[in-house]
Parts: structure tokens; C-alpha cells; sequence
């Protein structure tokens, strides 16, 4: 399981075998290395196609695409019927404190499995 900072949005590489649900699990630390607590937060999990486009696709917390343990964070859904073999940008944002957690790319193919 991964363990990111909130310093700054933690940049990432993020494969995603379009033939398997798409499935993401990691621990959240703030500069002090002291588990940050998300309980009751909105995050949003979104994947664009440019940088700074429209998202083709999310995850939320809202939908319960999104589950909160304490700091853990899993993120789980199927994006098959949305995308397409290519990297994507993919960013997770806190949307009730209004920051960037991941920022970086999605990197869906067929390969890998």
C-alpha cells in the first residue's frame, strides 16, 4: 500500500488494466509523518484527457466509489466502458478543504495483467 505526503499533491503514475476494475489503496501522512484523518471528507477522483480538460471520468466519495478509513483511502470502479488503451491525467482532490492529494498520470492499457 502506498503512502503519500500532503505537503504538496503527491505526483504518480497510476496503471489501470482495462480489463480489471480499477482498484487504488494508500495511507495518507501530513509533513510531521502523522496520519492525516479524511473521515467525512469529500474527495473526488478524477481522470482528464488534457491537463486542465473537462473529466471524462470520476470517483467519489459521494458515490461510494470512494471508501475513507481514517487515512486510508481505496478507490474502486470500473473505467473499461470509459477508456481507451492511452495516458491519462488522473488528479484526487479533497474537496472539502480544497486540495490536491494525487496529481499526476493514468496509464491504461491491456498489457500487464
Amino acid at each position: 500500500m502506498k503512502t503519500l505526503n500532503t505537503v504538496r499533491a503527491e505526483k504518480v503514475e497510476i496503471p489501470y488494466y482495462l480489463r480489471d476494475n480499477f482498484y487504488l489503496k494508500f495511507d495518507v501522512y501530513d509533513q510531521d509523518n502523522e496520519a492525516v484523518d479524511l473521515s467525512g471528507k469529500s474527495l473526488v477522483f478524477s481522470i482528464r484527457e488534457t491537463e486542465n480538460g473537462t473529466a471524462i471520468a470520476t470517483a467519489t466519495t459521494a458515490d461510494s466509489e470512494i471508501t475513507i478509513s481514517t487515512s486510508t483511502v481505496t478507490i474502486s470502479k470500473d473505467f473499461s466502458s470509459t477508456l481507451t488503451e492511452k495516458v491519462y491525467y488522473a488528479d484526487l482532490d479533497n474537496a472539502t478543504d480544497n486540495y490536491t492529494i494525487i496529481d499526476g498520470a493514468l496509464i491504461a492499457s491491456y498489457k500487464g495483467r
